[in-house]
This record gives structure tokens, C-alpha cells and sequence, in this order.
């Protein structure tokens, strides 16, 4: 296995603005060291000291929710789609990924799965929710989700991130005290209002983040999350900015 990238701890320590807190770091998918969204994928996460990881969420055919980011299986060698599937027919393809000369095999994992995960070794779940019907106006299949995460005791663990003003919406209404992120990237601008009176964190994808976009979110109280930060350089700079949480593919928070 790869050797994971440990960012050192003494030259972080002597990078950073005094003022800057020290970011979170968040398992993107998982890792890098495995199928995305993957169990392997999720092991090798929490080995590099992960307190949360991402996992996509999609519901296949017969209303079972997995973690998978693409709606169909084709870029890890499957060739179904997950909302026209049954979670029996798709367990039958193996999934591979190639990842910097190293190459994973793997299959489907359930959401419940991933949740199980989390709870019995003490990560906190970070749910990516991508839009699980023809429109995101049709909130059929959340309360469904609620139920499970319930069911596993989680809602006071677990985080929902998404990009649906809906799902964002449904979750605040109808389940307090589970946290939602919004996902605002290059809108953040336009959203800046909405998402503050609603009071919730944010995620955005770090070409959109400056200063202003820093002091405007900060200035109401919220946290800023952001995607994909894979090197030191761009991790000091976010960190120098203020940024609160990182998802990131290989930078590990084992050493800081």
C-alpha cells in the first residue's frame, strides 16, 4: 500500500498565521487508498486519524441507499445505473480504481453500512447527498434516510451535506438536531443570505474561497468547509485564510 502523505506537524506549526486555527481534515470518499466510498476505502481513512469522512449517497431500484458518487457504475468498470438497480444486481460487479500507479478492487457498500462503520469506531458520518429523484423538489426519499440514520442512533453524530436548497429545507424542518451543510461553491455569493438565515455551515470548493468570502461567513457565525485539498501548499494557504474544515484524498491529520 501507498504510504499515506503525512503533512509534518514542526513546519505547519511554523507556517501558519498565529491567528489561524488548525483545520479539520476530512476523508474525501473515504481516501485515496481504496475504491472511493469504498470499505477499504473507509479503513485506510480512518487509519490515516480521520475524525470524519465523506460518503456519497444514492438510492438504487429497490429504495436501499449506497454510497456511490456517479449514478451510474461505468468509470469503476460496472455498466448499471444505480437508480434503475437493485441493490442484489449491483453487488455483482467488482469495482476498480486506479490511484497514483496503485490500483483497488472493490464493491458496493450500503449507507448503513458506512453508518455502522462510523458509529463503532468513533468517526462522525458526513453524508454527501446527491439528488435522489428525477427532481430535488421530490423529498420522497429523505425521510427514509432519517429513519436510518435514527435507527443507528446517529442523529446527533451525523452530518448532512448538500447542495439542494430542498433537502436543506426538509432536514431543518423535519429533523432538529441533525446537522446540514450547504454546499454553495461558486454561488456563494448569491446564497450568502439565504444560508445565513438559515444558520448553517457551508462547504466551497476552494477556487471560490478569498477573504470576503472568509469575513462574510465567519462575520455570521458559520463554518467554512471546503474540496479538494490535496497539497501543503493550498492547505497553508486556506488555513492562513481561516478555513475550518478540509476534504482532502491523502493529506493525513495523523500528525498535527
Amino acid at each position: 500500500m501507498k504510504k499515506f502523505l503525512i503533512i509534518a506537524a514542526a513546519a505547519i506549526a511554523g507556517t501558519i498565521s498565529a491567528s489561524a486555527a488548525t483545520p479539520q481534515l476530512i476523508g474525501r470518499r473515504g481516501s485515496a487508498y481504496g475504491v472511493e466510498n469504498s470499505k477499504e476505502a473507509f479503513r485506510n481513512g480512518a487509519r490515516m486519524g480521520f475524525d470524519m469522512m465523506e460518503c456519497h449517497v444514492r438510492l438504487t431500484a429497490d429504495s436501499v441507499y449506497v454510497a456511490a458518487h456517479d449514478g451510474k457504475t461505468a468509470r469503476l468498470g460496472g455498466d448499471m445505473k444505480i437508480e434503475s438497480s437493485t441493490l442484489p444486481q449491483l453487488l455483482t460487479e467488482t469495482y476498480t480504481q486506479t490511484i497514483d500507479g496503485n490500483t483497488y478492487s472493490g464493491s458496493l457498500l450500503t449507507v448503513a453500512e458506512y453508518l455502522e462503520f462510523c458509529r463503532d469506531n468513533g468517526k462522525t458520518p458526513l453524508l454527501h447527498l446527491k439528488t435522489m429523484a428525477k427532481k430535488d423538489t421530490d423529498l420522497s426519499p429523505l425521510p427514509g434516510l432519517v429513519e436510518l440514520i435514527d435507527s443507528l442512533n446517529l442523529r446527533d453524530e451525523c452530518v448532512i451535506l448538500t447542495a439542494s436548497k430542498s433537502y436543506a429545507d426538509y432536514f431543518l424542518n423535519s429533523a432538529p438536531g441533525l446537522k446540514v451543510v450547504f454546499q454553495a461553491d461558486g454561488k456563494w455569493r448569491e446564497l450568502a443570505a439565504w444560508i445565513i438565515e438559515r444558520n448553517l455551515d457551508v462547504d466551497i470548493k476552494q477556487d471560490f474561497i478569498d477573504q470576503e468570502c472568509i469575513d462574510t461567513f465567519h462575520g455570521a457565525g458559520l463554518k467554512i468547509m471546503t474540496w479538494t485539498v490535496n497539497t501543503i501548499d493550498d492547505y497553508l494557504r486556506l488555513a492562513d485564510l481561516g478555513v475550518d474544515q478540509m476534504i482532502t484524498d491523502v493529506l493525513s491529520p495523523r500528525a498535527l
